[in-house]
């Protein structure tokens, strides 16, 4: 059997951030697909103690998996946005 056959057509690809924002109180992203997705922003405690100007400087990485804010040191996926991980912050041990 072909293994390109195996994949089900109704099963969508990885998601892919298009673009993303941050309100208020809200991180909302739309994927390449057309979905939107919209995340409060405290689950964010990077973002959520970022200025308005840091939280506008975002840059889309790995052709859309990923969405980089380096003024404050933030990472989300679209995965992780998709079925709703909190990010965590990584904390060095002591």
């Amino acid at each position: 059997m072909d293994p390109s056959t195996w994949i089900n057509p109704h099963i969508p690809p990885d998601p892919r951030i298009r673009s993303i924002g941050v309100t208020g109180d809200e991180i909302i992203c739309k994927l390449q697909d057309g979905r939107k997705l919209s995340l409060p922003l405290a689950w964010s405690e990077r973002l959520s103690a970022a200025t308005r100007e840091q939280r506008h400087n975002v840059v889309i990485l790995d052709d859309g998996e990923l969405a980089h804010w380096p003024d404050v040191g933030e990472f989300l996926s679209a995965q992780g946005m998709l079925y709703a991980t909190k990010a965590r912050l990584l904390r060095r041990p002591a």
